[in-house]
């Protein structure tokens, strides 16, 4: 099984989407977030940014690098565009274009319609509204989207799906649990949890489930706090493991989102949210700088394979291991979505999704 190329993408994608992980996590509810979605956007942002300035240093110790194109084995569809409303720098969006591959787009005023449009076409439907409103001193909005859709290299039978119950930390819910067996499945465990990586067609990219072995929100909390620790030694471990495993997976949908502000904040970012001449390259307006940052994912699992859709805008505004096991995924666990190399392209939390 050759592992994909894109290592650059990995070194820019993974830290922020460890760093974002822990803190959505941390609340004990469904996260679901696109670190690769966020770091493309947040890259244009960094693109804009004034050479030197507080504001560029902070996006590039949270980014490390600005986000390359994706390799072209890549099964992931990502599209970058900039919606100009006014005091943009021409040469700017030209820079975003050429180098970051986005399209470039009039906002005529502050109702984002037109954006929401554009996401729900690029996520085939997915994800119709990123923005609800948009602040009336916006300028331009920076927009990522990142869709996937894989069908599992072995499909769960149908047949095999039964009623059965998802133990939440709220109480029992009804589910509908996939089965499968299946031999020379990447498969391990330790005495926190069990893991077990799943291929799409093509083996260029897997899913990754980890089933902590206790119940309750502390366990799920253990090993979500030590995803960022444990991912690339695991990732490894999983890669050539031949394991016969039972798996018992249930069908869900998991939808999370809105503003990353906040987050953002806590990771470092305070001075590209003021109106300190920090996005000198992007306007010459010295009050730019960025107003919001919104992200949308959405994820859905069932028996043929998995569809995941991802956006998110940055709106710039002026301011005046076993040899046989069995795991049933019947409580609270993460998904994580990922090329081949182990660079991130969603990871979820799932504490109640829908199941049905």
């Amino acid at each position: 099984m050759p592992r994909a190329p894109g290592a650059a993408v990995l070194k820019s994608v993974n830290p922020l989407g460890f760093s974002l992980f822990r803190l959505l996590a941390s609340r004990g509810e469904d996260a679901l977030v696109s670190p690769l979605c966020i770091s493309a956007c947040l890259s244009m942002v960094a693109a804009g940014a004034t050479a030197g300035s507080q504001a560029e240093k902070e996006l590039m110790a949270l980014l490390k690098t600005l986000l390359p194109n994706l390799p072209p084995a890549s099964e992931v569809q990502m599209f970058n565009s900039a919606w100009v409303r006014a005091r943009i720098r021409p040469d700017f969006v030209e820079a975003v274009q050429k180098k970051l591959g986005a399209e470039a787009h009039e906002l005529m005023d502050a109702d984002p319609s037109p954006i929401n449009a554009w996401v729900k076409e690029k996520t085939l439907g997915r994800l119709p509204t990123l923005f609800d409103s948009l602040d009336a001193l916006t300028v331009m909005v920076l927009v990522s989207t990142v869709f996937f859709n894989g069908t599992w290299a072995t499909v769960f039978d149908a047949d095999l799906t039964q009623t059965s119950q998802f133990e939440g930390f709220s109480g029992p819910r009804t589910c509908h649990m996939m089965r499968r067996k299946e031999k020379d499945v990447a498969y391990t465990e330790n005495e926190i949890f069990q893991a077990v990586q799943l291929p799409y067609v093509g083996r260029k990219t897997w899913a990754t489930i980890l089933l902590p072995k206790a119940p309750g929100p502390d366990a799920l909390a253990e090993v979500a706090a030590s995803l960022e620790k444990i991912w690339h030694p695991l990732n490894a471990e999983l890669y050539g493991a031949e394991v016969e495993v039972t798996l018992r997976l249930p069908r869900f949908r998991l939808s999370a989102g809105g503003s990353m502000k906040a987050v953002l904040e806590q990771l470092g970012l305070q001075e590209v949210f003021e109106s300190t001449g920090g996005f000198l390259k992007m306007s010459d307006d010295p009050l730019v700088c960025l107003g919001e940052v919104m992200h949308q994912a959405t994820l859905e699992v069932n028996e043929e394979g998995t569809i995941a859709a991802a956006a998110t805008g940055a709106a710039m505004a002026t301011r005046g291991r076993s040899k046989s096991a069995e795991m049933t995924v019947n409580r609270p666990f993460l998904f994580i979505l990922s090329d081949s190399l182990g660079t991130l392209h969603f990871l979820g939390q799932v504490v109640a999704p829908e199941l049905d």
